[in-house]
């Protein structure tokens, strides 16, 4: 994987910019382009490298894994965090890069249940 690949990602991360990602599409076999606002970098608890963010077409949230993606630009298109996007991450995932002003509500409920149960 090209560090270049991950160097797009991270800038589209850091300055809110919408990224047009082309990944693999079905059976892989096919390559789809889409719009896509990155949230979260990082490597999950198999330590497969993935993206986690926003497509604005078809609405959804969605983790793309790093294999899966054939390329990535940066648009002229600026975000603001969506109000109801929330990441339920793992056990020892690691997040490298994760969007400003991003609040994670799962990590936030689990920090407000471990202090009232003290």
């Amino acid at each position: 994987m090209a560090s270049t690949l991950v160097d797009i990602i991270k800038k589209g991360i850091e300055d809110k910019i919408e990224l047009i990602l082309t990944a693999k599409y079905g059976l892989g076999d096919k390559n789809l382009e889409v719009p896509f606002q990155p949230y979260i970098y990082g490597e999950d608890s198999m330590q497969y490298q993935f993206v986690w963010g926003y497509l604005s077409y078809p609405m959804l949230f969605y983790k793309f894994h790093m294999d899966n993606i054939v390329s990535a630009k940066l648009s002229d298109t600026t975000f603001t965090v969506l109000p109801n996007a929330c990441y339920q991450y793992a056990i020892e995932e690691e997040h490298y890069a994760v969007l400003p002003d991003f609040d994670n509500i799962y990590a936030d409920a689990a920090r407000q249940k471990k202090s009232a149960g003290k």
